[in-house]
């Protein structure tokens, strides 16, 4: 009934938030197959609406464990050496393993590498993200992979975060840029009051959409 109610209002691209502690319940690990099928259900359901998924790894460039009674954030690409913390080929693993399963699904429509990775202290999410892509093509993978920007993928403060050229060498081509906006005030996606009061609070709201969009789109022009 879910899908079948966004398919109903026209909205054809869906995106599919996925846990990364989920569906790899340890990094590196095999797949949880109760997790993962449920992610071919969902892929089922959209053939059957006429819809196309992301699957949207939504974690923030970070996996969570616990231990020790309390929960410990790991940073992908911050690895505290050689043998510990979370590098950029458990990354990869992850989406090695999860491509292998859903590659040929004809509801997939790409791959959503990471949701708004954020505050990502020494590690190079640019690095981790051209990585993971390259891992991809050499496994011979061909599907679209969606490369979010360090950030929150903010559009309006994409240049602040991201190098100034596009960071991807896909041999493909099928790699595209992420980025996010949202129109209330804090930009934060909270939409706590009514657009009449903001627009009440700001006449000039109802340009905000283009104003945060234009540093996005200026990059991927001069990026071609």
């Amino acid at each position: 009934d879910t899908m079948r109610w966004f398919t109903q209002q026209g909205l054809r691209i869906l995106r599919l938030p996925l846990s990364w502690e989920r569906l790899q319940p340890e990094p590196g690990g095999p797949l949880d197959p109760v997790y993962s099928e449920r992610v071919m259900e969902q892929l089922d359901l959209a053939q059957l609406q006429g819809a196309r998924l992301v699957l949207d790894l939504h974690a923030y460039g970070r996996y969570r464990l616990e231990a020790q009674g309390g929960v410990h954030e790991l940073i992908v690409g911050a690895a505290m050496d050689a043998e510990r913390g979370l590098q950029d080929e458990h990354l990869a693993d992850l989406w090695l393993r999860l491509a292998r399963r859903v590659h040929d699904h004809p509801a997939i429509l790409a791959y959503g590498l990471m949701n708004e990775p954020h505050d990502m202290g020494d590690a190079d999410w640019h690095r981790t993200s051209a990585a993971v892509v390259r891992a991809l093509r050499e496994a011979g993978d061909r599907n679209w992979i969606w490369v979010a920007g360090d950030g929150w993928s903010k559009a309006g403060e994409w240049t602040r975060h991201n190098p100034d050229r596009p960071w991807i060498d896909d041999p493909l081509e099928r790699t595209a840029y992420e980025a996010h906006l949202y129109f209330d005030a804090d930009a934060s996606g909270r939409y706590a009051v009514s657009f009449a009061d903001e627009l009440a609070a700001d006449p000039s709201a109802g340009a905000r959409g283009h104003a945060r969009l234009a540093p996005f789109l200026e990059w991927c022009e001069a990026g071609g």
